[in-house]
């Protein structure tokens, strides 16, 4: 699958709490899921005085809840540098036995400090790697708690030649044994993240990691070179914005005045793009190919139509073939199936736009 909808896969494998009684998912793992300071004060090199600087790291369990609505608590227990070793020897991990109930979910992805064993505060043996996995997952179970193991992101590693180099060796293998061994559902984070990450190259890839010139941002004033997806889901983020605008009009026009649904879809999705491209081109995508931003936003919103076109195209299929079936009627209505193309038009649109503005509008000159 496509990386971009690593946050929307998970998204997809748990949508159905968010119609029922209010739902759990305890997440642990290191930074690369972590949450991070929004803000954090720093000297203005000129003024002098203390400012707020918004903070440009986040780890994608932090932007996981914008995906859900009230119905759905996260609890993320991810810390910066934790291996699965330490995690358990700090107490973090009894933490979340003590608290994980009955139908909790529990989503664990460790593997970047656990192989790092040049780092000996931190390092894990494969064999204790697995141990920890094993424990994490039988525990969760017996408290009636629902496991699911992801592996992880990936290091942004390119040889001389330009070529993506694997990282995490063994540890990604581990993972997927102790999944299959259990029986557990298993995102494979890292074969989706290796995908876009080695399908846009060595310079393409970086406007996708904490990557910042010297000056642009008052948090690392000297620049900053750290490979990690951080980057790409900021997109994720403004994109889970832009589908609440999205679906919000939809159903406003569909539900409260009885609108035509594709109609209603049309000028739902023009909300979401509108949404889109002013948080895109603030906190995204700052290094236009083209200058002038009329200009810009024609393109940016030619792309936008293409996903329109494509969006439609899905609620039709949908609303009007599938309906007709009828093939989901013991769990929705006729009149219901135009939201599940929604879902589904959201995620292939998702990535329609994240790579044709990535490639054709934002990508380097």
């Amino acid at each position: 699958m496509n990386k971009t909808s690593v946050l929307l896969i998970i998204t997809l494998c748990l949508l159905s709490l968010s119609a029922i009684a209010q739902k759990r998912i305890f997440m642990i793992g290191d930074s690369t899921m972590a949450d991070k300071a929004l803000f954090k004060t720093v000297t203005d090199s000129i003024s002098g005085d203390s400012i707020c600087e918004p903070f440009p790291e986040k780890g994608w369990g932090q932007l996981l809840p914008t995906f859900f609505n009230d119905n759905v608590e996260i609890k993320n227990y991810a810390k910066n540098g934790r291996s699965s070793r330490t995690f358990i020897e700090e107490g973090l991990w009894q933490q979340v036995i003590d608290n994980i109930k009955k139908d909790d979910y529990l989503i664990i992805q460790f593997g970047h400090n656990d192989a790092s064993i040049e780092k000996k505060d931190r390092y894990t043996t494969p064999e204790e790697y697995t141990t920890n996995f094993t424990m994490f997952v039988e525990k969760a179970k017996a408290k009636g708690a629902k496991p699911i193991i992801c592996t992880s992101v990936v290091r942004r590693r390119f040889d001389k030649n330009g070529a993506f180099q694997d990282s995490h060796g063994e540890y990604l293998d581990l993972a997927r044994g102790v999944a299959k061994k259990e029986q557990i559902p298993m995102i494979d984070m890292y074969e989706k993240s290796k995908a876009l990450i080695s399908g846009l190259g060595d310079e393409d890839s970086k406007p996708l990691f904490l990557h910042l010139k010297p000056g642009e941002n008052k948090n690392f004033p000297k620049g900053n070179t750290d490979n990690t997806l951080i980057q790409f889901f900021r997109y994720c983020f403004v994109g889970g914005f832009a589908f609440i605008a999205d679906v919000g009009v939809l159903v406003i026009l569909a539900e409260t005045f009885g609108a035509n649904k594709i109609l209603a879809s049309a000028i739902a999705f023009l909300a979401g793009l509108a949404v889109n491209y002013l948080l895109s081109t603030y906190w995204i995508f700052r290094n236009s190919k083209v200058k002038n931003k009329f200009a810009e936003f024609l393109a940016f919103a030619v792309i936008g139509v293409i996903g329109l076109c494509i969006n439609a195209a899905v609620i039709w299929f949908f609303d009007t073939v599938l309906a007709q079936d009828n093939s989901l009627g013991d769990i929705i209505t006729q009149d219901k199936y135009y939201l599940i193309g929604k879902v589904i038009s959201t995620v292939v649109v998702f990535l329609w736009n994240f790579f044709a503005r990535k490639i054709f509008l934002f990508g380097r000159k």
